[in-house]
């Protein structure tokens, strides 16, 4: 092991344990209940062994990815966003993608059979800018005009009312690590582990991201713009788009309103900046909003930008620096549970690759 992969090993392990002793959720005690000469119980999860970088030579190259199929059925008037994938845990195990033909129509596609299914949207969406898979549910969960769950089993389509800004640009989903949260005035009550949504509203100032608990969506903090992306200059305006997490942290595009600026930063799932990526590029309009990434093998990120000239797919590394940067078209994309298929979402369809 080099010198630099240790000292990139012990940082990742002292990040973490302060990341962990600084988490509101890490202990909660009554002392009023507290005796000197009680005992005191004191439960804890094992803190997460951290995964060494890859180095360059386990990823794969940009250049080197292989179309190995393209579903060109969408319409001129097909919303650019909106893409995820699932992997079916029965034992004909196939990828589940989900996107948006239109407003008024869902498209479910296995990729194992080459298998088309549309779905017919009534009333149809005003819009519509991000789809995920959340595991804690069993359902895609589908952002826009309004928050939506899908259940691609029974083609259901349920709307959440939980919005006070009904304009939701992102969402993403975390399930915190196994702790257990003791009040001493009843030593027999423990919380389990929760599972968290993340969403990104459009424009927002506040809440520019909030924090939900799921199943129950009820709101646990509000961010604004200032909280979650400050700035040395009050008159510089940053805003967050594509919000996404890898298990270890939450990531998100950041756009600097005066430059153009694009980057990727990075946070603790309690919205504190941990690391102020690079720049990828610039938008040439001031209308141009469209800047994606979703996780890579648990410590890279690929960013697709259509708002820059050229277009560009970017790779990098957890701690925000660029890789590996080449001229491509698209508006999202996303990395398929094996790690070795990325989907493009662009103006003819979904591009699949082998990577």
């Amino acid at each position: 092991m080099e010198i630099r992969e240790i000292h990139n090993y012990l940082i990742d392990i002292e990040n973490q344990m302060i990341n962990l002793l600084n988490s509101r959720d890490l202990l909660q005690i009554n002392f009023d209940s507290c005796s000197l000469t009680g005992d005191i119980r004191i439960y804890h999860s094992d803190l997460p062994f951290p995964r060494l970088e890859q180095s360059n030579n386990d990823l794969f190259d940009l250049n080197q990815m292989k179309l190995i199929y393209q579903l060109k059925t969408f319409s001129n008037e097909t919303s650019p966003l909106g893409v995820s994938s699932y992997r079916t845990t029965n034992s004909n195990s196939s990828q589940i993608f989900v996107t948006c033909d239109q407003r008024s129509t869902l498209i479910i596609f296995d990729f194992d059979e080459y298998l088309i299914k549309r779905i017919n949207i009534e009333p149809s969406f005003d819009f519509l800018n991000d789809i995920i898979w959340c595991d804690y549910l069993n359902l895609f969960l589908l952002a826009g005009s309004a928050l939506f769950s899908f259940n691609y089993l029974t083609n259901q389509i349920h709307q959440i009312s939980i919005c006070s800004n009904p304009q939701i640009w992102s969402i993403t989903t975390h399930k915190y690590n196994s702790m257990s949260l003791i009040d001493f005035s009843n030593q027999n009550k423990t919380l389990n582990c929760r599972t968290s949504l993340y969403i990104c509203y459009i424009m927002g100032e506040f809440p520019l991201i909030e924090h939900r608990s799921l199943p129950s969506f009820n709101l646990i903090e509000s961010f604004s713009r200032l909280q979650v992306l400050p700035t040395e200059n009050a008159s510089t305006i940053e805003i967050g788009r594509t919000i996404r997490t890898n298990g270890s942290c939450l990531a998100m595009t950041v756009r600097n309103l005066h430059t153009g600026e694009w980057r990727v930063d990075l946070f603790d799932f309690d919205l504190q900046r941990i690391i102020q990526g690079e720049i990828l590029g610039y938008a040439i309009d001031q209308d141009y909003w469209c800047c994606s990434l979703t996780s890579y093998r648990s410590s890279h990120w690929l960013i697709m930008n259509n708002t820059s000239q050229p277009e560009t797919l970017t790779l990098i590394n957890r701690y925000g620096q660029i890789q590996q940067q080449i001229e491509r078209q698209g508006f999202n994309l996303v990395v398929c549970q094996d790690n070795r298929h990325l989907v493009i979402k662009d103006r003819h369809g979904l591009a699949i690759f082998q990577i």
